[in-house]
């Protein structure tokens, strides 16, 4: 799955989970999701190994192992009995309602596909030949498109993906889509330290702190076209 939309995903769910204590709860609706599916659901067991590599296969995310251990414990005090969770962290479950995110992972997949497609065009209207991908520039300019988003009196650095996103940003369903990914970039940072016990910044944990627009996506306008007119 393309790493974009499994930002975007990260996103969605921290929206539906609202203020969260760590982000292990966030990473443990993905776990769940690949826990519903049908190779795992039919087996109702598994090792740590399994979950890991069902992360990097379904969501290009290398989980570690101490990260991994602190979702499967969130999963059995969610499901107490119903998943048993063993020393060495292998684990069995039977009747557990997991929930799938088959259906948003092709929303998103849509979404993200339509973010690339007009990115692509304005950079040839623009006549940018050689430009990074907007893949690889979220990756690369998170603390930029962190300032523009929060305050779009930022000054951009003066190259021309920087022009784009600023015009894409004018059309509120683009400018969403792009906060996503922003936000599924920075969760995903945390996916590396030991997020079971660290103290998560506010602006990512809780809504209605900095990083608003971020945190409390409101609704967009589908289907409105980007045309640049002011540059």
């Amino acid at each position: 799955m393309d790493l974009l939309v499994t930002y975007s995903i990260l996103s969605l769910m921290k929206e539906r989970l609202g203020n969260v204590r760590s982000l292990i709860e966030v990473f443990q609706e993905l776990c769940e999701s690949i826990l519903a599916e049908d190779d795992f659901r039919k087996t109702g067991k598994g090792v740590l190994e399994d979950l890991k590599k069902g992360f990097m296969d379904r969501f290009m995310i290398n989980i570690p192992n101490p990260t991994l251990k602190a979702i499967l414990k969130g999963i059995q005090r969610s499901y107490s009995m119903s998943f048993e969770l063993f020393s060495d962290f292998s684990y069995s479950f039977d009747n557990v309602p997991l929930r799938s995110l088959k259906r948003d992972i092709e929303e998103e997949n849509r979404s993200i596909q339509e973010l690339k497609d007009m990115y692509r065009e304005l950079c040839r209207e623009k006549g940018l030949q050689e430009v990074l991908g907007i893949d690889i520039f979220v990756e690369a300019n998170k603390r930029e498109l962190v300032s523009y988003l929060n305050n779009q009196e930022y000054q951009f650095p003066d190259r021309p993906e920087f022009t784009v996103i600023k015009v894409l940003c004018t059309v509120p369903d683009y400018r969403k889509r792009i906060e996503r990914l922003v936000l599924g970039s920075l969760i995903s940072s945390y996916v590396d330290l030991d997020i079971e016990t660290v103290l998560m910044p506010a602006m990512i944990l809780q809504k209605g702190r900095k990083l608003p627009r971020l945190l409390c996506l409101g609704n967009s306008t589908k289907g409105k076209r980007v045309r640049d007119r002011n540059m």
